[in-house]
């Protein structure tokens, strides 16, 4: 009964959410995986649907992997439709709170390498739409991309450090509007020894929302 903090008369809006997800799972040898899952989301007898509330019968990924040595390491590469968390999905994660998780279209590198891990990531946030079946797009006015480096033991811890890029061609909010470029660092001390655990953190961003600049 608090939707709207009792502004604008809406009043109670109770309803339902409801999730249904089915996929296959196609491995073709060691190396090779094709993956498919589809996605119906819906919020019935909701007053407004928001787009994170439902998005009836789509594409929730689609994507091939491959694997495959690589001088001293592995690397791993996924192409198409895909959820890309990252950590503790503190910062880029699947959207898992809301009913409708959040997709991209794009590709994926990750290389491992003793205690290293590299990895690095071009995509497209795909764009939620409720009018038909499989109508979720993702667009080139809209990029998210980044590079990510860890060390797995560094004193009882792990250490890593990324830096993330967004471009919105068409941003749009009540005091600005425009191209908006938003720059990411962070670097991240994280571990546990013992009965202690500890997990210390830096991040700064940088950029311009049409013509206010970005300082985080």
């Amino acid at each position: 009964d608090a939707t709207s903090f009792r502004l604008g008369g809406i009043g109670s809006d109770i309803y339902l959410l409801s999730r249904l997800q089915a996929h296959a799972d196609v491995h073709l040898g060691s190396h090779l995986q094709v993956f498919m899952q589809v996605a119906d989301y819906r919020a019935p007898d909701a007053r407004l649907k928001r787009a994170v509330d439902q998005d009836r019968l789509d594409l929730e990924q689609g994507f091939a992997g491959m694997m495959f040595r690589l001088g001293r390491g592995t690397l791993m590469v996924r192409i198409g439709r895909q959820e890309i968390p990252l950590d503790r999905q503190r910062f880029l994660g699947n959207r898992d709170g809301p009913n409708v998780r959040q997709p991209f279209d794009g590709i994926r590198l990750i290389y491992d390498v003793g205690q290293w891990r590299l990895s690095g990531y071009y995509s497209q946030p795909v764009q939620t739409n409720d009018g038909d079946p499989f109508d979720d797009r993702s667009s080139r006015c809209l990029t998210f991309s980044g590079v990510r480096v860890d060390h797995k033991r560094v004193a009882s811890g792990v250490v890593s450090m990324y830096f993330a890029s967004l471009q919105n061609e068409t941003a749009g909010y009540l005091a600005t509007s425009g191209r908006e470029a938003r720059n990411v660092f962070d670097v991240r001390y994280a571990g546990k020894h013992g009965t202690w655990d500890w997990d210390l953190e830096g991040m700064g961003q940088a950029g311009r929302r049409g013509e206010k600049e970005i300082r985080a």
